[in-house]
């Protein structure tokens, strides 16, 4: 006769309980990951889908972060539009990307627009070009921009305007141009190149910092209005990227640019940013 108490018996149900369980673990964590992946995959697919024949316009497009988007969204099959003030420069982009070859992937001729961005009527009717090349915009890449530093006290009004010129209006010219055939099509995405210093200001950086912080409000404000469309203001890392539009202030109206763009006060100035995160 075999009598099994009541505590061994809980005591195998539980052991063998603990073993289905651990079992079970791995192959729940399999198949979590497994989703996963095929999530992201098919994520990855629906926007190379997307950017596929997409017409995207990239300005400041002939160096830094703008030339690095080109490469990219030529790569996922754009119709793109490169916009600068350097033509020769532009024509050079275009060629290196008409020589690169995918095939696994449709490529384009890139299309090129020269205008200032800080001349409003010369947006004005560089937009009236860039709709003419394929009678619409899919995705509008604000990336030109120019930089500046220097104390509040030594920096001119007019470098504000300036700065303001190309940073802030130059953008929302062009963007104000754009959107109606976006919102005629309740398709189209904008964005804006951005910083952080759009949200947090920094010493030598008052100029700068109220014209990304003005394209910010811009930018969110034409979010509320038009939720159906997409709007992005990505930031830029502190340092890590030159403007596309290279400064063209004078040491007349901005006599301590010199002195504060070395990299000294650069390491200085982001040593102090750090400091107040």
């Amino acid at each position: 006769m075999v009598v099994i108490s009541c505590s061994n018996r809980r005591t195998a149900l539980g052991r063998r309980s603990m073993e289905l369980f651990g079992n079970m673990v791995p192959l729940v964590l399999g198949s979590a990951g497994l989703l996963l992946l095929l999530y992201q995959l098919l994520q990855r697919t629906r926007h190379r889908a997307n950017i596929q024949d997409a017409v995207v316009v990239i300005t400041g497009a002939s160096s830094g972060l703008g030339k690095e988007c080109a490469r990219v969204f030529h790569a996922a099959g754009a119709r793109l539009i490169l916009c600068g003030r350097d033509r020769a420069r532009l024509q050079e982009l275009a060629q290196d990307l008409k020589e690169v070859a995918d095939s696994k992937q449709k490529m384009h001729t890139a299309s090129i627009v020269t205008f200032d961005l800080s001349d409003t009527e010369a947006v004005a009717s560089a937009a009236e070009e860039i709709l003419k090349c394929h009678g619409h915009v899919d995705i509008l890449i604000n990336n030109a921009g120019v930089s500046y530093r220097g104390t509040i006290l030594s920096t001119h009004v007019d470098v504000h305007k300036q700065v303001m010129g190309i940073n802030y209006f130059g953008p929302v010219a062009l963007t104000q141009a754009i959107l109606p055939s976006m919102v005629q099509r309740k398709s189209g995405h904008v964005a804006v190149i951005s910083s952080v210093q759009g949200k947090i200001s920094i010493p030598f950086r008052s100029a700068y910092s109220a014209s990304k912080h003005a394209t910010q409000a811009y930018l969110t404000a034409c979010a509320l209005k038009w939720s159906n469309m997409e709007w992005l203001c990505p930031f830029s890392a502190l340092g890590t990227s030159e403007p596309t539009f290279h400064s063209t202030l004078s040491l007349v109206t901005a006599p301590n640019m010199e002195s504060l763009t070395g990299p000294q006060q650069r390491g200085r100035t982001q040593r102090w940013w750090l400091r107040q995160c």
